[in-house]
């Protein structure tokens, strides 16, 4: 669009000049009866003055192009040392209030409004929420602030990927640098239901001991010395092998090498130990070079077992197809009076041969 072009002169009719070096147009203002509309006035710059009389004031220090000699309207401020009423009602103009130093006091809004830096609790966020980053300073390994003491106004602190440092925020393998954080676990009278992907607290007695593998509508927890059993009580389950016969469980195991314990078919545990009972027995062989079995299924943990004092030959000790020759036989032989112990799980499992027939042994077993 262009704009009509208006000629400004004196009052003898000369027409103003332009200062060509910095297009300065010098207008002075005075009062006229009636000097009309003279429409838009194309004005390049002005220069305010900075004297005591005038609206412009320099600039104490420098900044920016032209040093102090940068020349601004100065706000209207009032210094205020505790905030005040400024007088006036809804709408009206009033003075900045400022304090001791000058510091400009300021309100926070707290309208709630979603535009606002600062809103009050409760108030819904919008994606054109504005805010104030907060100061943080990051940090490798949390440091105390050089120069700052107890209840003064400090910075928080972050990492190097800009997570946040909290209470219980350590570092692996470092030096203990707050407190650590509390497992979120919860005591209820009756079990929680969760659905899958749901987030929980762990699961607590009412002692405070951690419930693990918690049945349906039950409780577990860890039995200690002095306490009653109880059909609702659950512990944690020693890991056994069923094995009828005892059995090394692995060849590859080494001497320190960690093994399950192992129970027999009534879930009884093996042990060197733990012989609560049993009985006694003879055995006599009718014909010599005849393999009998000691006894008949009879479940035992040990059995201690001497030839007659009264034999004259030899009796062999051992599992089938024992044979007390002297030369050439098998077994562990046993001459007159003679004990021989073991430790087995039932008595069928022993076998006893004579080289005398109608010599034999007595033996006691151990449950």
């Amino acid at each position: 669009m262009a704009f009509p072009k208006v000629k400004i002169s004196d009052d003898s009719g000369n027409t103003v000049g332009v200062d060509t070096s910095s297009n300065a147009l010098h207008v002075k203002l005075v009062e006229s009866v009636d000097l009309g509309t003279i429409g838009d006035v194309d004005v390049l710059s002005v220069i305010p003055g900075y004297g005591i009389d005038n609206l412009g004031k320099r600039v104490a220090d420098a900044v920016g192009v032209g040093g102090t000699a940068n020349v601004g309207v100065m706000p209207v401020a009032v210094r205020n040392d505790d905030l005040v009423g400024v007088g006036g009602t809804d709408n009206t103009f009033c003075p900045l209030q400022v304090n001791n130093i000058g510091a400009l006091y300021v309100h926070l809004d707290t309208t709630g409004d979603s535009t606002n830096a600062f809103n009050i609790a409760s108030s819904t966020a919008s994606s054109s929420q504005s805010g104030m980053i907060p100061l943080i300073k990051m940090n490798d390994a949390v440091t105390a602030p050089s120069g700052h003491i107890d209840n003064d106004w400090t910075y928080f602190q972050t990492n190097i990927k800009g997570a946040l440092y909290t209470t219980g925020g350590e570092v692996e393998d470092s030096a203990v640098q707050s407190q650590p954080s509390l497992i979120g676990g919860r005591y209820d009278s009756s079990p929680r239901t969760l659905d899958n992907g749901d987030a929980g607290a762990v699961a607590l007695s009412a002692r405070g001991e951690v419930i693990v593998n918690v049945p349906a509508g039950q409780q577990t927890w860890v039995a200690r010395e002095d306490t009653s059993h109880s059909s609702t009580d659950y512990g944690v389950t020693a890991m056994t092998v069923r094995n009828d016969v005892l059995a090394t469980l692995s060849s590859d195991d080494a001497d320190g090498d960690y093994q399950p314990l192992q129970v027999d078919a009534q879930g009884a545990l093996y042990t060197t130990h733990g012989i609560t009972g049993g009985a006694d027995g003879t055995k006599v062989i009718l014909s010599a070079g005849s393999d009998l079995v000691l006894g008949g299924d009879v479940p035992c943990k040990k059995v201690d077992i001497q030839a007659q004092t009264d034999n004259t030959g030899l009796i062999a000790i051992g599992f089938t197809g024992v044979d007390a020759t002297e030369a050439d036989g098998t077994g562990i032989i046993l001459r007159a009076g003679d004990t021989y112990s073991l430790e087995i799980n039932n008595l069928n499992l022993i076998y006893v041969d004579a080289t005398v027939s109608g010599e034999g042994v007595r033996f006691t077993y151990f449950t």
